[in-house]
């Protein structure tokens, strides 16, 4: 895979500039991470790249078609890891917010919008390399059948809790398909005790646990927009998920940070709901 963001992608974004721009709007954020003594300066080149780029495609997205798609693709992949990589925002929780749409979820929608619009001419176009080692991992992640035994002893306890909890809920069902693809990220990842099954790159590793991001719900997220406890505590159940990624540069900070949300949007009677994710992440409330 690196060799298809270093060669593939700026060979796309020779035609398709705004590819370029959110390149170099990554390319500068790193560079601001691990280059303190100029971080601003590395910060405002990036946010302005992103701009310009952001520009360019919101001016195409109405009008997507085979030509474009794969770059309106890459641009919108980039940016949601462009998007982590400015750290998290206070009340804003990847996705859901106490300011309206998550700017995480927007551009993950539109991930989703591009693909279901154009999907064969992204599939089998410049982007075939990128999608020949996604579709291994989907499969893998469809292998799993939650309803068939086998399930992670953790996510098989929150299933029951949550089967418990909203028994009469009519967001039952949304529940429990949202912890479907919990178990079956916890299946390709972890064990049952709870530690790696095998050693994974982090491509692989971030590909499986975006396919949770990419396949929930609006409904689930409504429920997190109403922070429902038992949203809640399923989505802290992904955080654990989300944490297999924490040796990123760009998920520096988000971790501590969505925990933290989930456990004060809970009251006091709920809060026990999330003790295996606290435990597992070594997270304590300040308070």
């Amino acid at each position: 895979m690196q060799d298809f963001y270093r060669i593939n992608v700026p060979q796309l974004g020779f035609s398709h500039p705004f590819v370029l721009h959110v390149l170099m709007a990554f390319s500068a954020r790193h560079l601001a991470h691990f280059r303190s003594s100029k971080r601003a300066y590395y910060t405002t080149k990036a946010d302005q790249h992103w701009e310009i780029g952001l520009r360019a495609t919101t001016a195409l997205m109405p009008c997507v078609n085979d030509d474009n798609a794969p770059a309106l693709y890459v641009f919108a992949i980039i940016s949601s890891f462009y998007t982590l990589a400015k750290g998290p925002k206070p009340r804003d929780f990847l996705i859901f917010s106490d300011n309206g749409l998550a700017e995480w979820l927007v551009l993950s929608r539109g991930v989703r919008a591009i693909m279901e619009t154009t999907n064969d001419s992204i599939r089998h176009g410049p982007l075939s390399p990128l999608f020949t080692t996604a579709v291994a991992r989907v499969q893998k992640f469809f292998a799993h059948d939650p309803s068939a035994g086998g399930e992670h002893a953790r996510v098989a306890e929150l299933r029951q809790l949550v089967t418990d909890l909203a028994g009469d809920n009519p967001n039952l069902p949304t529940y429990l398909a949202a912890i479907d693809d919990v178990s079956r990220c916890f299946a390709c990842i972890f064990d049952d005790g709870g530690d790696r099954s095998s050693p994974s790159s982090a491509s692989t590793t971030s590909q499986t646990v975006f396919i949770w991001l990419y396949r929930v719900s609006d409904d689930f997220v409504l429920c997190l927009q109403q922070r429902q406890p038992v949203a809640l505590t399923i989505f802290a159940y992904f955080v654990v998920l989300l944490n297999e990624l924490g040796n990123q540069w760009w998920m520096e900070g988000w971790i501590y940070h969505l925990l933290s949300g989930i456990h004060d949007a809970l009251d006091d009677g709920s809060r026990p709901w999330i003790r295996w994710p606290m435990e597992k992440l070594g997270w304590i409330p300040d308070s």
